[in-house]
């Protein structure tokens, strides 16, 4: 029976982005996936932006996780020797006079300007995006193409022979950390399911609050003067991929969480497309995942209480690109090095 650091349960991004992590840091790495088609990884934009919201704040934790991120997806895609990582202005039309004058003066602060440009060009996008009232562009935002990174690790992993496609039977673990219908043994189990494991007898206590979300991918009907490589954000958003094909999202359904898509959520992603972009969109594809948020937006990461060889990295949510990297490091040093895990993320505060 072979023994390992760390049994990874999940290769979506919490799992893929973990388990590099903990490489990285030369620990063995053993990861099961059961090849889940609507977790939110295989449907994910995967895009990171550091302003969000209605008022236009810096996301939670900015300073810290935008940094690490471009150096962490750098390092993987020169790792992995691939592209997936592609930084991207985003641009924000202003919804009204007044959120102009907030974002004008919260821009004068100096912790802001890593993240806004206000002398961009809003003639530039006049033609294709509605924005009476100008915008902004938002810096080291982006887009990660998550199913390409997940991927390209997954057959490392099996050139490694450190991967195992099968679904995972918790039941079968002993207090030793073996799982002998696999004949393996890890010093720690570390789920990374996504939203499955508030199913599992382990963490079913944890507050996770999931979300279905949706997302079409097709072409604008109309090229003409339809010219940007930039991310267009408000309410919904617009990506730029290649040869003309964009995705555009999203939605947020809290009551059905289910694989299918909905013409409603159809609907909805059009209707704000057309409120943001002059050409009507034509939609190919549509898809649906489950996202693994928490009640309190805040992440998941921690070893039982009961059972210390066993422990989660989850719940990411909606900004689980820009999150994963900088908190892997952060989960890793508490496992490795014993640091004290941050409060917020720590699964402690649930207890």
């Amino acid at each position: 029976m072979k023994t390992y650091n760390y049994l990874i349960v999940g290769q979506g991004l919490a799992g893929t982005v973990l388990a590099y992590t903990l490489l990285k840091r030369n620990q063995s790495v053993f990861v099961i996936d059961d090849g889940y088609k609507t977790s939110a990884s295989q449907v994910a934009a995967g895009i990171f932006n550091p302003i969000t919201g209605m008022r236009m704040v810096k996301t939670w934790k900015a300073d810290l996780l935008f940094p690490f991120l471009q150096n962490f997806y750098t390092d993987f895609e020169s790792f992995l020797n691939t592209h997936f990582f592609f930084q991207k202005p985003i641009y924000r039309p202003f919804e009204s006079i007044a959120q102009q004058n907030h974002v004008l003066g919260q821009s004068a602060e100096k912790s802001f300007s890593n993240f806004m440009n206000l002398e961009n060009n809003d003639e530039h996008y006049k033609p294709f995006v509605f924005n009476e009232f100008g915008g902004v562009e938002i810096k080291n935002g982006g887009y990660i193409d998550v199913g390409k990174m997940l991927a390209y690790f997954r057959d490392f992993l099996v050139k490694e022979n450190l991967f195992l496609a099968t679904p995972f039977d918790e039941d079968k673990i002993n207090a030793e950390g073996e799982i002998k219908d696999l004949k393996i043994r890890a010093e720690k189990i570390i789920f990374c399911r996504g939203f499955k494991d508030r199913e599992s007898k382990f963490w079913s206590y944890l507050p996770f609050k999931a979300v279905k979300g949706e997302v079409l991918t097709g072409k604008f009907e109309s090229t003409e003067n339809l010219d940007f490589e930039q991310i267009i954000n408000r309410q919904g958003w617009v990506l730029p991929l290649e040869n003309s094909i964009y995705k555009v999202g999203s939605t947020y359904e809290w009551d059905k969480l289910d694989s299918e898509i909905t013409e409603k959520a159809k609907s909805d992603i059009l209707e704000k497309t057309h409120q943001l972009i002059r050409p009507h969109f034509k939609a190919s594809k549509q898809e649906a995942g489950i996202r693994p948020a928490t009640a309190d937006r805040f992440p998941l990461m921690g070893l039982h209480k009961i059972y210390p060889n066993i422990g989660i990295f989850n719940g990411l949510g909606t900004k689980g690109v820009s999150i994963a990297p900088y908190f892997a490091n952060h989960f890793a040093d508490y496992l490795i090095e014993n640091k004290a895990l941050d409060k917020e993320v720590s699964i402690a505060r649930c207890s």
